[in-house]
Parts: structure tokens; sequence; C-alpha cells
């Protein structure tokens, strides 16, 4: 299934994926909407984000970061995969597995 996420395959065989933010998408959204993408799902069938970190708060923590042009990342898992979440509107997922293994 394509889709308009960017994927780069590493050579240790992983795959990073790069999730780009719609415009005034909220970076909550744009994280369940690419795990849904990724596992081939419909987003209501992911568990609540908030099992892993409070969206309103990520939300509030990224725009504070841009506004003011710093450099914050946030990293946490989620259904399996670990997010990286910069301030400049993308978004990293990883395999949660393959970042166990390479460890």
């Amino acid at each position: 299934m394509k889709s308009h996420y960017d994927q780069q395959i590493i050579t240790d065989g992983g795959t990073e994926t790069f999730i780009k933010r719609e415009p005034n998408e909220p970076v909550s959204q744009t994280i369940i909407r690419g795990i849904a993408e990724i596992e081939g799902v419909p987003e209501c069938n992911l568990s609540p984000l908030y099992n892993s970190v409070e969206p309103e708060l990520l939300n509030r923590l990224m725009k504070h970061s841009q506004r003011h042009q710093s450099d914050l990342s946030i990293e946490f898992t989620y259904e399996g995969w670990t997010i990286l979440v910069r301030g400049d509107k993308e978004i990293k997922i990883t395999d949660d597995a393959l970042n166990c293994k390479n460890s």
C-alpha cells in the first residue's frame, strides 16, 4: 500500500519511517495517523496515546518549541514503536523490537 509518507531503509535491516505533519495537525494526531498507516489498521484500533504520553502536553510542548525555535526532542514508545518527535515538524517512527536488538 503506497502512502505519502517517506520511508528510509537502513542497512541494519530495520526501517525508520518519517511522518510529516499536515498543516495545523497536532503532533499527537500525526503520531496516531502514522502508526495506523504503518500497521495498516484504522486509527480507532490503536490503544489510546495517553497510555504512553500525555497528548495535550506533547502538543503544547512542541508548539512552544517551534514558536521559540528551541531544540526540543521527545522520545517514547507506543504500540511497540519508538517515536522521536523533534521541533522540525518531522516525526521518526522506528520498530521498538529492532531498537532492543541493536542495544
